[in-house]
């Protein structure tokens, strides 16, 4: 309904300051009251405030609503109205902007969690984002992700306040920080236009019609640690702006789930929701949806993970997931679950036909945690793999140990190997074949000198093989956000401010560097011999015999080196859109030109060609005829390239480049060609 003006809904103003939250507490400033927030000593008492407040539009009666399970499409335009800011050039306004969203994601947004309570929400979709907006428009983002769905909202909640406590002690945030009452943006919601669609029972689209949003940023009110302020510019921390926008709808919905009669919003579903609408597809069939498998004791969740990872078995790695915090991956597998099926076990016959087998010989797992949540340390890993061919591959690796062994043969059947072996922070890798040995050493405090000392610090790499895990219904199961979250919560405690300091110095003098034509990396770049050594020649030297075919190649060229292709593999490479004709020979050869090296492809063929090149090449992008009068084609090679093909009665020449130009191109063919 909309009040008398038809006003539509805003959030209370400054001439309300009855509606006003109370500032946050000084015993409590993390959690402060706030009239919507369902820590309000009388939750109906608070809604019946906010619809004192709050004008929600509803669809018009002769508008019909969405069918259940079809897709919506609607448009968003924002737009500056009024005159623009000419103090303030546009990129201070985006680096402001940068900065806002960088305060807000690290430790202010994700993080404005209330105590991490279940309860929240509100009686309807509207009221879930008019709350939310309302709580926004407040500072309060504590209040805000009151609103945001439960199982999104926990494995966040703790993560965040952690997070923003680091950035505090890392100085990049100020000790002031007040994720109840943020300081230095504002954002102001007016005569928003709110309705929503129900595709299901529990789902909703939410559409923002019409109205205004108001957005103020001011730098100097921001809370900013020394980290940042003694490096801004004046310009910057004295920056301030406001900017109005009109909205006029949007490419897709916004989304709110309901759970135990009330309504939340959802980031997930968001993001699936408007997956599904953008491939038109239709509701997932929850009868399909995957079973929650999880497992009996941490490690065991994650030793059931990796087992269903060897096999490639899509739908029991998402049973081994949180089912509470990847409930949108449960609901929307049946979307993707057979192709994705499907494609796996074509991988599978594939390499099976190639008599691969493989498996974890070794995986050594342990587990520090409480009765509901742990994280699951891979002390040590070995995989090894072989197939029909002799082609072997081996990997251990642990938190300062890695080990990797393979043998196999390239494109002409000679063998080669690679070996890399790390000791804590150093790498060595070791190239053989027939013609030749490299072995090479990098260590990562060469490598990231210029970054400082303290980059590796005291970190300890196992929680880099670490995977959280959590309790749900007796059963423990894999987390992939608390994963994430606390890989990075344990980079950001692995720093100091004085590390941290010394990175960004690091950091400024590699963008230096790049401004002088120059890379700052001597650790990486001004090693003395490279990995693998091949000689002067850009390719696979010629054998001293050379090719049998090597008459194919005729004009006075000099290939710099050339193998036989009786095959056509080369043809099958380079041209897959032609039906491969009867090949009786053929030699591939690469050629250095004065811009660059050239493929050179000669074929003597069975037969002639059925029809003209370009009937058979589909994509042709230009046919004529060259210097020597013979017809050719330019396609696509699969490197997008130009790619020049010719045909003179059973002779059939490819060139390709690896660098050589258009012209240099048509003289190697000419010359094939008298």
């Amino acid at each position: 309904m909309t009040d008398e003006n038809d006003a539509g809904w805003a959030p209370p103003g400054a001439d309300d300051p009855g509606s006003r939250p109370s500032s946050p507490s000084p015993s409590n400033p993390l959690v402060p009251p706030h009239p919507f927030s369902p820590e309000a000593a009388d939750r109906v008492a608070a809604e019946e405030a906010a619809q004192a407040i709050v004008s929600r539009v509803a669809p018009a009666a002769a508008e019909p609503s969405t069918p259940p399970g079809a897709p919506t499409v609607a448009t968003l335009a924002v737009g500056p109205v009024g005159a623009a800011s000419e103090s303030h050039p546009g990129r201070f306004r985006r680096g402001a902007a940068a900065l806002v969203a960088v305060l807000l994601i690290s430790g202010g947004g994700y993080a404005a969690l209330s105590a991490g309570s279940a309860s929240g929400g509100a009686e309807s979709p509207e009221q879930a984002l008019e709350l939310m907006l309302a709580a926004i428009s407040d500072g309060d983002y504590l209040a805000a992700m009151e609103y945001l769905v439960p199982s999104e909202r926990d494995t966040l909640f703790q993560a965040g306040l952690d997070a923003a406590d680091e950035l505090v002690r890392l100085d990049v945030l100020a000790d002031d920080l007040d994720l109840g009452g943020l300081r230095g943006v504002e954002f102001d919601f007016i005569n928003l236009q709110i309705r929503h669609e129900t595709p299901r029972v529990g789902l909703a689209h939410l559409f923002v019609d019409g109205g205004t949003v108001t957005a103020s940023v001011d730098v100097s009110s921001l809370p900013l640690g020394s980290i940042i302020t003694d490096r801004a510019s004046e310009d910057f921390l004295t920056f301030s702006d406001r900017d109005t926008t009109v909205v006029q709808g949007a490419p897709g919905p916004l989304v709110a789930v309901e759970r135990d009669g009330r309504w939340y919003l959802s980031l997930w579903y968001l993001v699936a929701e408007n997956a599904r609408l953008t491939a038109d597809l239709g509701l997932p069939d929850a009868g399909r949806r995957p079973a929650s498998i999880g497992a009996a004791t941490p490690e065991a969740a994650v030793d059931g993970f990796v087992e269903e990872l060897t096999r490639l078995d899509i739908r029991r790695m998402i049973g081994m997931l949180d089912p509470v915090e990847a409930e949108a991956l449960y609901d929307y597998a049946p979307l993707f679950l057979d192709q994705a099926t499907t494609s796996a076990n074509e991988l599978l016959d594939s390499l099976d036909d190639e008599g691969w087998v493989w498996a974890i010989d070794d995986l050594a797992l342990t587990s520090a945690g409480d009765a509901e949540r742990a994280r699951v340390s891979i002390n040590g890993l070995s995989f090894s793999a072989t197939n029909d061919a002799g082609h072997v591959l081996d990997l251990e690796f642990s938190a300062d140990h890695v080990r990797l062994a393979l043998r196999s043969a390239d494109f002409w059947g000679e063998p080669y190997s690679v070996d890399v072996v790390s000791d804590g922070d150093c790498f060595t890798v070791a190239y053989s074949d027939a013609e030749s040995d490299s072995t090479e050493e990098t260590c990562a405090d060469e490598v990231l000198a210029p970054l400082g000392s303290g980059v590796l610090g005291g970190f300890d790499r196992s929680e880099s093989l670490a995977l959280s895990v959590h309790r749900v219904d007796g059963r423990w199961f894999i987390s992939p956000t608390g994963t994430v979250t606390d890989l990075y919560l344990a980079i950001l405690r692995n720093l100091d401010a004085d590390a941290l300091t010394a990175m960004i110095d690091g950091f400024e003098g590699i963008f230096e560097s790049f401004d002088e034509g120059s890379l700052a990396f001597p650790g990486l770049f001004e090693r003395g011999r490279p990995l693998i050594e091949r000689g002067e020649d850009p390719g696979r030297a010629e054998p001293a015999s050379g090719p049998d075919n090597l008459d194919l190649v005729v004009g006075g060229v000099d290939p710099t080196f050339a193998y036989d292709d009786d095959t056509g593999a080369e043809l099958e490479w380079w041209l897959p859109q032609l039906e491969a004709p009867r090949i009786d020979r053929g030699v591939y050869a690469s050629v250095a030109t004065d811009s660059g090296e050239a493929a050179l492809v000669v074929y003597e063929l069975s037969a002639p060609l059925a029809s003209p090149l370009d009937d058979l090449l589909t994509g042709a992008l230009l046919s004529g005829t060259s210097a020597a009068s013979v017809p050719f084609v330019y396609v696509q090679d699969p490197f997008g390239e130009d790619l020049m093909v010719a045909v003179d009665g059973t002779r059939l020449v490819i060139v390709g480049t690896y660098g050589a130009a258009l012209t240099d191109m048509e003289k190697l063919l000419v010359a094939q060609f008298g």
